[in-house]
């Protein structure tokens, strides 16, 4: 399966997206009963939306995002945040 709309166009409009609200994503952890320093994944990272919520509540974060761009972004995004690896993949 491959993948066939091309998101490197829109991958500067993705930086202006909202965060995830904040108790969306604790109650995400909450339910997965989450430890600090868990490791997870998050597929389709795009830009790190999720990514640096993630990292920050102490979790080791896989970010795997296929487009190049949105890749760039969210790798910039983490620069600061030990924790986060970014990997290329598609499904």
């Amino acid at each position: 399966m491959g993948i066939s709309w091309d998101y490197t166009r829109l991958a500067d409009s993705y930086l202006k997206r909202p965060d995830y609200a904040s108790e969306a994503v604790e109650r995400i952890v909450a339910l997965a009963r989450l430890p600090k320093g868990a490791a997870v994944c998050d597929v389709g990272a795009g830009v790190a939306h999720l990514t640096i919520p993630l990292a920050r509540r102490g979790l080791r974060v896989t970010a795997v995002e296929p487009n190049a761009a949105m890749r760039a972004h969210g790798v910039k995004r983490t620069a600061d945040l030990a924790d986060v690896r970014w990997q290329a993949g598609t499904g």
